[in-house]
């Protein structure tokens, strides 16, 4: 019996001797003096899932709660979030300009900008899940930051399926509790939450769910959990004419046409448009989805550029 406890009490030992060296090798590798301590937890996190990580650099994201990494493990550059529990979301970063045969097709994005615009730090988003790759490029124009999406599904070459929406660093899956609680207390059911980071550190959240009514869609709520977007619809819009003078400018210079999936919504004291876009120009075939609110503000935008090379 003094022998099973003695060798139970030398197990626990080594365990407790390695957990605290594997948080001191990732503190240890702090590239110089950081403005938080790293909590044990969150070099635990990072230390289990890249044992033989190097040069790692831990930024807070949202204090005591999120932080992201920058860190080299073998030849590969990685980019993650975590918590104190689990990596959130991972990049492995590839180079920081993209292939010339991405570039040729998206320097210029005419619904964006008639200007040519920088494509910088190319990246693929490694969730192990998905059936797909999907990589990530930013893009600068008129001094304004989007993000590009790739989506690949073993498409042919000059073909390509990709999202352009504002700037963000890096998105996951997780419903927010006070979020939740406002769905449940307002009869909504939800299917799914995803949060986006933006480049300031602050949050946005949208979740798809469906109201008891029938109605189903998404909702968008800001860093500070207040609702933003609603589908909860009260006039349907037909007609450009419909919509507010300045939503009908930003619709004509990007030469889209209007779809017949336009609405005003309101809820909660929230209220404001969303309009469906679409339109093809040679090779390239467009979607561009978008929420204004009532003086005509883009809150959200999320154009979808379907490029087909042997289109005629």
């Amino acid at each position: 019996m003094k022998t099973i406890i003695l060798n139970s009490i030398v197990y626990l030992f080594l365990i407790l001797t390695a957990t605290i060296s594997s948080c001191s090798k990732v503190k240890d590798e702090q590239p110089g003096p950081i403005e938080e301590p790293v909590p044990d937890a969150v070099a635990r996190v990072l230390a289990d899932a890249y044992p033989n990580a190097k040069e790692i650099s831990l930024e807070t994201i949202e204090k005591d709660k999120e932080w992201e990494a920058r860190f080299s493990q073998g030849e590969v550059q990685y980019y993650v979030t975590l918590n104190p529990s689990k990596i959130l979301a991972t990049h492995r970063l590839i180079s920081e300009t993209v292939p010339d045969s991405i570039k040729k097709f998206f320097e210029v994005i005419p619904i964006l900008s008639p200007n040519k615009g920088v494509l910088s730090d190319f990246r693929e988003i490694l969730n192990p899940s998905a059936s797909d790759r999907n990589y990530t490029a930013k893009f600068t124009v008129d001094q304004k930051d989007y993000l590009l999406t790739f989506r690949t599904y073993n498409q042919p070459a000059d073909n390509y399926d990709v999202t352009v929406t504002s700037y963000y660093k890096f998105s996951y899956y997780e419903l927010n509790d006070q979020i939740s609680n406002y769905l449940l207390d307002k009869n909504y059911a939800n299917v799914f939450a995803r949060v986006i980071v933006l480049a300031d550190n602050k949050k946005q959240y949208t979740t798809w769910t469906n109201h008891v009514n029938g109605e189903t869609g998404d909702m968008v709520f800001d860093d500070q959990k207040k609702l933003i977007v609603s589908f909860r619809k009260v006039e349907a819009i037909s007609t450009l004419a419909a919509l507010p003078e300045n939503i009908q400018n930003f619709i004509k210079n990007t030469g889209l046409q209007l779809s017949d999936q336009n609405y005003k919504f309101a809820e909660n004291g929230v209220s404001g448009y969303h309009v469906f876009l679409l339109g093809i120009t040679g090779i390239r075939g467009y979607r561009y989805a978008l929420d204004f609110d009532l003086e005509g503000n883009v809150i959200t935008s999320r154009l979808n550029i379907a490029i087909v090379g042997n289109r005629k």
